[in-house]
C-alpha cells in the first residue's frame, strides 16, 4: 500500500507540536512553583532545538524521495521527543538524578529514534498519536493529580504551647532555615547568639537529603522526596509522594513566614506571610544577551562584565529582601511563631566575587551578625526570643565551582576547610529557659517538632 507522504509529514508535525508543548508546559510549571528565573537557562535549549527541529520538518516536506521525507520527518519527532526529555525529565534545577540513568535514558531514546525511522507506515501511524497524547496528558495532568492524591498536613505538627495568660511574658519564636550552611560554621552563630544574652545549645545532624527541592518537603511531609519536581504552581511530587502547600494547614493563629523557591504562602491559616523571587524581567534583552552568548549562539556583548554582574545582583536583592520581610513580621513586635527560609550564607556573595571560599565565609559573618541583632529587636520589643536555626544542606562546592562562571572563570577548586557532610541544629532561649532536648535528632526532617517541645512562656 502506498503511504502520502505529504500527509505523513503533516501528521508528524502534529506530533511533533505535542511533544514541544509539553516541555514548555513543563518549564512552565517549574517556573510558577519557583518564581526563580529559572527558565531562560532552560528556555534558551529548549527554543534553539525547536527551531532546528522545526526547520527539518519544513524541510522534509520539500524533499523530492517519498521514503526520504518520511524517516526525516519521523526523525524529528524523535528529535522533540529529545527536546522533551532534556528539558521536562532532566530539568538544570535538579542535580539528583544519576549519572546511570541520564545514560540509560538517552540510550533508550536513541535506539527508539533508529527503529522510528524503518517501522511500517501502519504501525507508526497507531504509535504516533499514542505519543503525543500521553505525553501532553503526564504533563497537562500533573496539577490535577497532584491536588487529588496530596493528603493534608498540620504544621507545626505539635502546637502544644499555650497562649500566654494576661501579664506573662509574651515569646517570639523564629524558626530560620538558614540555606547552605555547613554544620562547622555553627560557633559562629552560638557566638552571635550569645553575645545578644541569650542561652544556647547546639548539634550536628545529617541533611535528609541532597538539596532544598528534595528536603524542604521532607520538613513538611515526612519522608523522603529524593525525585522532587514541582507537579503544579503550589505542590511538589517524588514517585508517590506529594506535598501541596496548599493543603498544609497552620496549627497556631500567630503564624508568620517568609522565604523563596517554594510556595510557602499557599499554607493555609497564616497571620502574615511574604515570598520573595528572582527579580528577572523575562522581557530583558540583556538577560537573553548572556544567555545565548554563555551558550555559543550569539555574539558577546559590549560589556561581557555586565553579563556577570546579572548573575550575582538578582541575590543580592532578593537578600535583602528577604531580610527585610523578616524584620518587618509581626513575630518581632506582637510576638508568635516565626519561620523564615533565608538566602544565606547560600553563595554567590556581594557582586565582584570571584572566591567562592571568601563569599560563603563573608555570607556566614553577614548571616551572623543579622540573627544578633534579631534577637536584640526582639528583646527591646519586650518580647522572650526563642531561636531555632538550621540549614537544608551544607555548602555545595563543586557544583558552585563548576555551575558560578564568576567562580569558574577564577579557577574556582574545593577548599578543603569548607568541606563537610552535617548540618548545625541550634536552639537559643532567655537565660533560664529549658531548651529543647536536641539529643534525639540525627537528621534535620523533624526540626520543626522543637516548635511544640519547647516549655511553656516563662512568668
Amino acid at each position: 500500500m502506498s503511504v502520502d507522504a505529504g500527509a505523513e509529514v503533516r501528521r508528524d508535525r502534529w506530533a511533533l507540536a505535542a511533544l514541544l508543548l509539553a516541555a514548555l508546559s513543563e518549564l512552565a510549571i517549574a517556573e510558577a512553583y519557583h518564581r526563580f528565573g529559572l527558565t531562560i537557562g532552560r528556555l534558551v535549549p529548549l527554543l534553539a532545538g525547536t527551531a532546528l527541529v522545526w526547520g527539518v520538518s519544513w524541510w522534509a516536506g520539500w524533499r523530492p524521495s517519498a521514503p526520504g521525507r518520511v524517516r526525516t520527518s519521523r526523525a524529528t519527532v524523535v528529535g522533540a521527543a529529545g527536546l522533551a526529555l532534556h528539558v521536562a525529565v532532566l530539568p538544570a534545577a535538579t542535580a539528583h538524578v544519576s549519572g546511570g540513568t541520564v545514560t540509560a535514558l538517552w540510550s533508550g531514546l536513541a535506539v527508539m529514534g533508529l527503529a522510528v525511522l524503518f517501522v511500517p507506515a501502519g504501525a507508526w501511524a497507531r504509535c504516533r498519536p499514542v505519543v503525543g497524547v500521553a505525553v501532553l496528558l503526564f504533563v497537562g495532568g500533573q496539577p490535577l493529580i497532584a491536588w487529588w492524591t496530596a493528603p493534608s498536613f498540620a504544621w507545626p505538627p505539635v502546637a502544644t504551647v499555650p497562649v500566654p495568660a494576661d501579664g506573662s511574658m509574651r515569646t517570639a519564636t523564629i524558626v530560620l532555615l538558614m540555606d547552605e550552611l555547613n554544620a562547622s560554621d555553627a560557633p559562629a552563630f552560638e557566638r552571635a547568639l550569645a553575645d545578644a544574652g541569650l542561652a544556647v545549645d547546639s548539634a550536628r545532624v545529617t541533611s535528609v537529603d541532597r538539596n532544598t527541592i528534595q528536603v524542604v518537603p521532607s520538613l513538611f511531609a515526612g519522608g523522603r522526596f529524593s525525585d522532587a519536581k514541582p507537579c503544579s504552581i503550589s505542590s511538589v511530587c517524588s514517585d508517590s509522594r506529594v506535598l501541596d502547600f496548599s493543603k498544609v494547614v497552620a496549627t497556631r493563629p500567630d503564624i508568620d513566614v517568609v522565604g523563596f523557591y517554594h510556595p510557602y504562602c499557599a499554607i493555609a491559616g497564616l497571620r502574615w506571610c511574604r515570598r520573595e523571587g528572582l527579580d528577572l524581567a523575562f522581557t530583558a534583552w540583556p538577560r537573553w544577551h548572556c544567555a545565548l552568548w554563555r551558550r555559543g549562539l550569539w555574539s558577546a556583548p559590549a560589556n561581557p562584565s555586565g553579563c556577570i554582574d546579572l548573575l550575582v545582583w538578582p541575590w543580592e536583592d532578593l537578600r535583602s529582601r528577604v531580610l527585610r520581610d523578616v524584620e518587618e513580621a509581626p513575630t518581632m513586635t506582637l510576638g508568635g511563631l516565626l519561620f523564615a527560609h533565608v538566602p544565606l550564607p547560600h553563595p554567590p556573595g556581594r557582586v565582584g566575587g570571584t572566591s567562592l571560599s571568601e563569599d560563603y565565609r563573608e555570607n556566614v559573618n553577614r548571616a551572623s551578625r543579622w540573627v544578633a541583632g534579631l534577637a536584640v529587636r526582639v528583646r527591646q520589643a519586650g518580647l522572650s526570643p526563642r531561636f531555632v536555626i538550621f540549614s537544608d544542606h551544607p555548602l555545595r562546592q563543586e557544583n558552585w565551582c563548576e555551575a558560578h562562571v564568576p567562580y569558574r572563570q577564577a579557577g574556582c577548586v574545593p577548599d578543603p576547610a569548607l568541606r563537610d557532610t552535617q548540618v548545625p541544629l541550634i536552639v537559643a532561649g532567655m537565660p533560664g529557659t529549658v531548651l529543647p532536648a536536641l539529643a534525639g535528632l540525627t537528621d534535620n526532617s523533624r526540626v520543626f517538632s522543637l516548635i511544640g517541645e519547647w516549655p511553656a512562656a516563662p512568668r
